[in-house]
């Protein structure tokens, strides 16, 4: 994740967070953008994380937990930028 997340000056003062060179923000701190950057990739982990225990936080019904399959965990990992696309071919040619 440490390529995923670039923290750059911008303009004279400021400093902009870019996320696979999208921007995502301007902060007037070099802190400020750390900061962001640091609560985006924790929030990204949980994520995965959670995805990957078959949790979704958002569901209250039990049984539409325990459909997360697979490919419901392969595609939280690409959303996440963990799993490249020679890992995501291989995963689809062993399932098939």
């Amino acid at each position: 994740m440490a390529d995923r997340f670039q923290i750059e000056p911008y303009g004279s003062r400021n400093y902009a967070l870019y996320d696979n060179g999208e921007l995502v923000c301007v902060t007037v701190y070099k802190r400020g953008a750390a900061e962001v950057k640091r609560r985006l990739e924790t929030q990204i982990q949980h994520t995965t994380l959670n995805a990957l225990a078959g949790f979704n936080p958002m569901c209250i019904d039990m049984q539409e937990a325990a459909r997360l399959t697979q490919e419901g965990v392969r595609k939280a990992l690409e959303a996440a930028g963990l799993i490249s696309k020679a890992a995501q071919a291989a995963s689809k040619a062993t399932s098939v």
